[in-house]
């Protein structure tokens, strides 16, 4: 149970027993009339299911068997990563070798490959046509220092999640959806995503509404959405800082439940280049957008992000905040910052700020806080 070369011995012989106290069982004998007898509750039918996983946890491919016995449980590398992730071994670059045997791989490419656990789990990662678009979200501790790889964890052991949720894989609802494609260029997805401008900031976000690591944007639509900068993607991305940066960045979305109703955003097929869980929030990607050719983006995964649709009555503050700062630009220069061009500023502003939309939104908010005054001054 605790070495990975002892799993592919098991795995890959003919006939495997298991020697108990009163006799061996075989291994093989077990598992089919696991398939045979009905389930007499919940529980056995959760404990049979596990072993049945567990024993095709580990081969790659989905054959009709398996579709029928595991229907949507099947995962493929996450199953995989399941078996194995508890084990270990006396040589880390052995790891790639032994999962390409059990993956029914050409194992070819390993054993060619340069005699260092990186290249080796990049030669295995090579051979894999298609892996879980989850894999895009990945959290694992360690990722590939490899141009093109960084998004592919560099191991399938460790560590062990204390959770339900194991993000080394990424949210648990892309792990079944087995459409992104490894290349040499990084990692070919398709999902939706938005960019990110600052309008007004030479410096990145950090002028704009700046409240720690979290900001704020508006949508074209004129709704608003708040981002929460996490950790970084990878390893090679630790000390970056996306919010800082003039240039414009991709937000990459889990699914489209925010961009459906945006007119500008982005959903075409997206190579991560890798040279470098609560309910309302989307897990997202922050990246640098390198380059767009032929209706791709080319982006550098940075930062892993949360995202969440702001209600409409903190719009509407947010928007009407937006229209008198734009007049107080107009107005204010530093060539002529007199108290008469400030109080003039304060009054186009005020006069912003009382429209009919923008105050009910604010009672709203009040009432919401326990407070009861309506007064639009103290509004204000």
């Amino acid at each position: 149970m605790q070495r990975l070369w002892t799993l592919q011995e098991g795995r890959l012989a003919q006939r495997v027993y298991f020697q108990f106290a009163d006799g061996p069982v075989e291994l093989r004998k077990l598992f089919n009339s696991i398939l045979q007898q009905a389930f007499p509750s919940r529980a056995a039918l959760a404990a049979n299911t596990e072993i049945t996983m567990s024993y095709r946890a580990i081969k790659f491919h989905t054959f009709v068997e398996q579709k029928e016995i595991l229907k949507g449980l099947y995962e493929g590398i996450i199953a995989t990563r399941d078996a194995v992730m508890s084990r270990g071994l006396s040589k880390d670059s052995d790891e790639a070798l032994c999962l390409s045997t059990l993956m029914d791989l050409d194992p070819t490419p390993v054993i060619n490959a340069p005699d260092n656990e990186d290249e080796k789990m990049k030669a295995l990662w090579a051979m894999i046509p298609k892996v879980p678009l989850s894999l895009v979200f990945s959290r694992a501790p360690r990722k590939l220092p490899i141009p093109g790889f960084c998004w592919a964890p560099s191991s399938f052991r460790d560590p062990i999640p204390h959770d339900i949720h194991d993000w080394w894989a990424g949210p648990d609802e892309l792990w079944k959806r087995i459409e992104a494609e490894p290349t040499e260029s990084g990692l070919l997805v398709e999902l939706p995503g938005l960019i990110l401008r600052s309008t007004h900031a030479k410096d990145g976000w950090s002028n704009a509404l700046d409240m720690g690591s979290n900001y704020i944007f508006q949508l074209p639509d004129s709704r608003w959405i708040g981002l929460g900068l996490g950790e970084p993607w990878s390893q090679l991305t630790k000390g970056t800082n996306p919010e800082k940066s003039p240039e414009p960045m991709a937000l990459i979305l889990q699914n489209n439940s925010l961009t459906e109703r945006v007119h500008e955003n982005f959903n075409k097929s997206t190579v991560i280049a890798n040279d470098i869980p609560s309910k309302g929030l989307l897990v997202g990607l922050v990246a640098s957008v390198k380059r767009v050719e032929n209706n791709e983006y080319y982006v550098a995964g940075l930062q892993h992000a949360q995202v969440m649709e702001l209600p409409p009555n903190v719009s509407t503050m947010f928007s009407a905040a937006v229209s008198a700062a734009h007049k107080l630009w107009e107005r204010l220069t530093p060539e002529s910052p007199d108290p008469e061009v400030i109080k003039e500023c304060i009054t186009v502003a005020k006069e912003a700020m009382l429209d009919r939309k923008v105050l009910d939104a604010c009672r709203n908010q009040r009432r919401g806080a326990g407070v009861d005054e309506s007064d639009d001054e103290i509004c204000i």
